[in-house]
């Protein structure tokens, strides 16, 4: 029993006194109530043990329900600890599965060319946009779509730039190797919120998640949705409309899976 029960305990004894004394000076203020008399004795007494045996019987109760609180959370803490492992062994696995995936286009550093894949690509994206943000044939284009001019795919097969539109497209439809990934993280988290893991280890999880699969994507989207104008819209040459807008990435289906994560993992 915990200092504080034992002191909790002690006070209702005291307590207990108190009203006894109280009790047996009111009854006893006739002295003629002073002649004992046994069934006057059990009618005190009997009361008043039955007050105390209660109080102390809550006592004990309280303490119970306390002390299987404390071992019902303990057993979920080792139960989380238990399967946690399993957890991080599978994000271990996605972040293999990343590495896995290899997207058309390299991107060039000083040393060598290195391959994209589904933990890199971000920059891919970012470095080809801006280069056509300085690519003259491109502000050209993108001039005459602001001016409503008809400009159709087979025009943009004439450009310089159609290799890294190309690139660009295909991360449009909603249909690639990164959006198909995207989904077995979303199952993944989806599990873990299911799982009886404690709240504490989900989160961290979940945090973990984040921090080595997603945060350079959702940062991305995040930046074109607070500095629309900062970014140049691409023209998105795989909607086979006669005439070809150019839109944002982040209001196409590139944004499929951001908003789901957003509200999961923020």
């Amino acid at each position: 029993m915990k200092i504080r029960h034992i002191v909790i305990f002690l006070l209702v004894i005291a307590i207990a006194l108190l009203l006894t004394d109280l009790f047996t000076g009111i009854w006893y203020w006739n002295r003629l109530n002073l002649k004992f008399d046994p069934a006057n004795f059990n009618n005190i007494i009997t009361p008043i043990f039955a007050i105390i045996a209660t109080l102390i019987y809550g006592l004990a109760l309280f303490n119970t329900v306390n002390q299987n609180k404390i071992i019902l959370n303990q057993n979920k803490i080792i139960l989380s600890q238990n399967i946690k492992p399993h957890y991080e062994k599978e994000i271990e696995n996605l972040m293999t599965q990343a590495r896995e995936i290899k997207i058309k286009g390299e991107i060039t550093n000083e040393d060598e060319p290195i391959k994209i894949d589904a933990l890199n690509y971000i920059k891919a994206i970012n470095d080809t946009i801006i280069n056509l943000s300085q690519n003259k044939e491109y502000l050209e284009d993108y001039a005459k779509y602001e001016n409503n001019e008809l400009l159709t795919i087979d025009y943009f097969k004439s450009r310089n730039y159609f290799g890294k539109l190309l690139f660009l497209s295909e991360f449009t439809i909603g249909i690639n190797a990164v959006s198909f990934f995207y989904q077995d993280i979303k199952l993944l988290i989806q599990e873990i919120n299911q799982s009886k893991l404690i709240s504490e280890d989900k989160e961290l999880l979940k945090k973990r998640i984040k921090r080595n699969l997603l945060s350079q994507y959702m940062a991305f989207i995040d930046f074109m949705d607070k500095h629309p104008s900062i970014v140049p819209p691409i023209p998105i040459v795989f909607d086979l409309q006669e005439k070809i807008e150019f839109k944002l990435l982040s209001k196409t289906n590139f944004r499929e899976h951001f908003d789901w994560f957003k509200s999961e993992l923020n």
